[in-house]
């Protein structure tokens, strides 16, 4: 597993390839790679396989604020305050 992502991390850093390593599910070490209009999620796993997960940008929001809210909103228990427009 170490020997994969050692490998994986000096071949992004020859690329010049912006990333980070992080640690969020139990079987695997990840390294998240930004790159202009995709965001890659490397797993590599404890047998030394990897996982690989792209992620695409569909470009920029015609409504960030509102984009933003609706993102907290599906993911919080709290109620959103009313958007700008509609607060006194």
């Amino acid at each position: 597993m170490f020997a994969v992502f050692n490998a994986l991390r000096e071949r992004l850093s020859a690329a010049d390839l912006t990333y980070a390593p992080a640690a969020y599910r139990d079987d695997a070490m990840s390294l998240l790679v930004n790159e202009p209009g995709h965001y890659w999620e490397i797993d590599v796993l404890a047998d030394g396989s990897v996982d690989v997960e792209v992620y695409v940008s569909q470009g920029l929001s015609e409504d960030p604020m509102g984009d933003i809210d609706r993102l907290i909103q599906r993911n919080s228990d709290e109620d959103l305050l009313p958007p700008p427009s509609e607060r006194n």
